[in-house]
């Protein structure tokens, strides 16, 4: 596997580099289509939205990694973009928090899902990045990433802001 860190720069200019512009939703091109988040009902969370920052034990001894490098700066915690091609055949995709093109992508009864609509601005520093077709699941992934190292406390409050304009849009289409 080939990884990058993207510590200066930012990620939307790699993706520049390899003619990957039109995979990209961000500030200045709003959401295109409609997008679902699976959230956990067994494990509460502060927001939906958020990637795992840290590895999660699926189940004894067996671990997830983190969906983000965190790296300690100063004291901070700062998420470092990473992009990543898993084999020279593949695309180049993005560490983030995982979204797909269709809901009920996972089985079993402690799931949810929550609907991006169509038209939801981006606020500025969050991609949207259409990655591949994952045949298990039979629905294109997604990944909401930070375009650039930031904290992880801006994050979260650029991911909140990205909530905040879910249900805006909501409401919109809603009321017509």
């Amino acid at each position: 596997m080939k990884e990058i860190p993207i510590e200066a720069g930012t990620v939307k200019s790699f993706f520049a580099k390899i003619d990957g512009l039109s995979r990209i939703f961000d500030s200045e091109k709003d959401l295109g289509i409609f997008l679902w988040r699976a959230s956990r009902t067994d494990e509460p969370c502060e927001n939906p939205l958020y990637p795992d920052f840290v590895p999660r034990q699926l189940r004894e001894g067996k671990f997830r990694p983190a969906d983000v490098t965190v790296e300690k700066r100063n004291g901070i915690d700062y998420i470092i973009p990473k992009v990543y091609q898993k084999r020279p055949e593949d695309i180049w995709k993005a560490q983030g928090t995982s979204l797909f093109n269709k809901p009920n992508t996972f089985i079993g009864k402690n799931w949810e899902y929550i609907e991006i609509p169509q038209g939801t601005e981006i606020p500025a520093g969050v991609l949207i990045i259409k990655d591949d077709f994952n045949t298990r699941f039979e629905a294109t992934h997604y990944s909401i990433v930070p375009d650039h190292a930031m904290s992880v406390e801006n994050f979260k409050l650029l991911l909140k802001k990205l909530l905040i304009n879910i249900e805006a849009q909501r409401g919109k289409l809603k009321n017509g």
